[in-house]
């Protein structure tokens, strides 16, 4: 779902499609330069499996590790919440008419299906005692 973002490069505000964290192809091939220096780095000097300190974006807490973005699984748990929340009200925010359109259908095809059903039962004369 888009999303208005801030390019990682060059801090241009633009309109970012599946996570995407650059705002063109030449900000996008200077990211990858950077990280590419950055990982060829730390490969040349034999420290790629040392962990290094990171700080957690949620907490604030430094911590060590190669890959994890986040502290501990409580910290990752909130992020998530926190990205999924953010996901849902843009989400209803561009998509609320077709949300209460629908809410709207479903309850209205409910009461429909139940007037069906207490019509058949009784005319069928089912109640929970015949069980």
């Amino acid at each position: 779902m888009p999303r208005v973002r801030k390019c990682d490069i060059c801090e241009v505000e633009f309109m970012s499609y599946h996570g995407i964290k650059t705002c063109s192809d030449q900000c996008r091939a200077e990211k990858r330069k950077q990280q590419n220096e950055k990982g060829n780095k730390r490969r040349y000097h034999k420290e790629s499996n040392i962990p290094y300190d990171k700080i957690c974006p949620i907490c604030g807490k430094s911590f060590e590790s190669l890959r994890k973005k986040y502290c501990s699984d409580q910290c990752a748990k909130k992020a998530r919440t926190i990205y999924v929340k953010e996901n849902s009200d843009q989400y209803y925010k561009d998509h609320k008419e077709d949300i209460i359109c629908k809410v709207k259908a479903s309850k209205k095809n409910k009461r429909e299906r139940d007037h069906k059903y207490e019509i058949c039962k009784s005319n069928t004369g089912f109640n929970k005692t015949n069980r």
